[in-house]
């Protein structure tokens, strides 16, 4: 049986963490536009709830608004500068805005206050990637020691552009550092035996 507009009512969340939580929820299952109702919801509660500016940017990111999502993640810096997360988020956005450099300065400030935590450090290549710092990129992953299967796509963007840019060496260090993390996937092993052959093929072996 559903769930009547009156019961909705019923257990709607009396404070603003409540509408945080349904929120996050709401968001995990890919429903951005209600999130971010909850996210207002919270906000009208408590405007300066950190936690609820940056969860609506972020939701508006999935939704590729990310002037909107931009100007969200500024309030939630205002009010906590140092939010390891929305300095994630910030940089994400950032960078969908061509604003690369500044990106960047986001990712090194997670990394300061958290240099263990190895998303910053995945998110900091990738940008060096966008910017033709390949090299600079690679050094990131010394930091890293751990990739979670969700920046699987991340990855295999960035091999690719080496691949299609004829950097087979850059792109064989790559695969060689992110087996030597534990990230022995099959895509991996079969790009960096490409790569060698691509190398070879072309006198590079």
């Amino acid at each position: 049986m559903g769930v009547s507009k009156r019961d909705e009512e019923k257990t709607d969340p009396i404070d603003s963490k409540g509408w945080e939580n349904r929120s996050i929820e709401l968001v995990r299952h890919g429903k951005y536009d209600e999130g971010i109702k909850c996210c207002d919801k919270a906000l009208t509660l408590d405007p300066n709830s950190s936690n609820a500016w940056s969860l609506k940017g972020f939701a508006f990111a999935e939704l590729h608004s990310f002037t909107e999502a931009n100007r969200c993640l500024d309030k939630a810096l205002e009010l906590v500068p140092n939010d390891y997360l929305t300095l994630i988020r910030k940089g994400n956005v950032l960078s969908e805005l061509g604003k690369h450099e500044e990106a960047l300065k986001c990712f090194d400030k997670a990394i300061e206050s958290y240099p263990e935590v190895d998303v910053a450090w995945l998110w900091k290549a990738t940008v060096l990637h966008k910017l033709g710092k390949h090299e600079e990129a690679l050094k990131c992953f010394d930091s890293i020691t751990h990739i979670d299967r969700d920046y699987t796509d991340s990855l295999y963007g960035m091999l690719q552009d080496l691949n299609k840019l004829g950097k087979y060496g850059q792109a064989i260090k790559f695969y060689d550092k992110i087996i030597a993390i534990g990230f022995g996937s099959s895509w991996v092993w079969r790009g960096k035996a490409q790569a060698i052959e691509e190398l070879r093929r072309r006198g590079g072996i």
